[in-house]
């Protein structure tokens, strides 16, 4: 198989890597193929205008986008870096060889849907792995900010019904999240031990790479 993996905030591989990249080396040592995209600002790249990076680690494939403002503070430059990667996503998503899944992380919820975009054009299957709930409480909070809550969460339930499966840590987050879906779609939210399980890219992989259900 060759799987994509997009996160916004991924970490790179080294000390304080993300879990999702240990879980893709394990995936390399499978035979999968695996591509990782992620911001170029903790790489060791110079990327100075250029927008993209490419380098290979572990046998991962690494992609990394030139995306100001994963770092800062400030929403707005936040806001900037989420459209530029998910635009870079879109266009070098379709450029590389076709994935047979796409695994997408949110927050941020804009990235996430690049990623399920990607995945309907590819018509290939979404794994959402979600660390971070809905937001209904802000969606009563004022009108302006009731208006664009609610939007915001019209958007998250878009995603969650496009996702194959639904990766959550912990059972309670689990049970949260399959509360916001139909009945016929709960068996599809999936609870994870976290990353201090060292029998995480083991279970990971049971949950998101049985051929006979996603492939």
């Amino acid at each position: 198989m060759h799987i994509y993996i997009t996160g916004r905030h991924l970490t790179p591989p080294g000390p304080g890597e993300d879990r999702l990249i240990e879980i893709g080396r394990h995936w390399v040592s499978l035979g999968h193929k695996v591509t990782v995209f992620l911001p170029a600002d903790e790489m060791d790249f110079s990327l100075q205008e250029k927008k993209i990076g490419l380098t290979e680690i572990d046998g991962l494939v690494m992609v990394a986008f030139n995306t100001p403002g994963s770092g800062e503070e400030g929403k707005r430059a936040r806001r900037k870096g989420d459209r530029i990667f998910s635009r870079l996503l879109d266009s070098q998503g379709t450029l590389l060889p076709d994935p047979n899944l796409v695994l997408a992380v949110a927050p941020p919820l804009s990235t996430a849907v690049a990623a399920a975009e990607l995945s309907s054009t590819l018509k290939v299957p979404l794994v959402l792995e979600l660390r971070e709930g809905f937001n209904e409480e802000a969606a009563g909070r004022g009108y302006l900010a009731g208006l664009f809550a609610r939007s915001q969460i019209r958007k998250e339930e878009n995603l969650l019904a496009a996702a194959s499966f639904i990766i959550v840590e912990g059972k309670a987050a689990a049970e949260r999240i399959a509360g916001q879906l139909p009945e016929n779609e709960k068996n599809k939210v999936k609870v994870i031990e976290g990353h201090e399980s060292k029998e995480e890219p083991v279970s990971y992989t049971h949950l998101t790479l049985p051929t006979k259900r996603i492939v």
